[in-house]
């Protein structure tokens, strides 16, 4: 691949990116603290899921390379922000995504000819308590970081194109 088509394709990536994070604070910003109700649940997932596109891999894609954001998290995130970072991923892939056992355990309890019984643990992403000042403030910090990318891959994209 040419270094013209790498820092295009990682130029698209971070404008995508930057969309993500503006719809997850879209989600965010009417989100009202200790209103456990169905509407709170929807802008919460959603937030979840369009926070979490950029660092997850689409399968759908050929060119894995620019298909996550590049980004190190360690420099951009204090530690309590990069431990809602992981949270919020994990959220999204073991419960949001996907249900996985771990998040939503589930036994048969009893089984006869007359049916069985299961005992299960519902998972409500309400009852995480995620502190949503601070996860609007990652959104904000990601998307800053992928305007100022942006801004730095076009100039080294006019240099290469000059």
């Amino acid at each position: 691949m040419s270094a013209k088509n790498k820092l295009e394709k990682q130029l698209n990536r971070a404008n995508i990116s930057e969309k993500d994070f503006e719809e997850a604070l879209e989600y965010l910003n009417p989100y009202q603290k200790y209103q456990f109700n169905i509407n709170n649940k929807a802008l919460l997932v959603a937030g979840i899921i369009s926070y979490s596109r950029p660092f997850t891999n689409n399968k759908g894609d050929i060119d894995k390379a620019s298909n996550v954001l590049s980004v190190n998290l360690n420099k951009a995130y204090t530690g309590d922000e990069l431990s809602l970072h992981y949270k919020i991923i994990s959220y999204r892939n073991e419960a949001i995504a996907h249900s996985d056992f771990k998040r939503r355990p589930t036994r048969l309890t009893k089984s006869d000819s007359n049916g069985f019984v299961t005992m299960s643990k519902a998972f409500d992403i309400q009852s995480e308590f995620i502190d949503i000042e601070m996860f609007k403030a990652i959104c904000k910090k990601m998307k800053k970081y992928c305007t100022e990318k942006m801004f730095e891959l076009n100039r080294k994209y006019i240099r290469v194109v000059d």
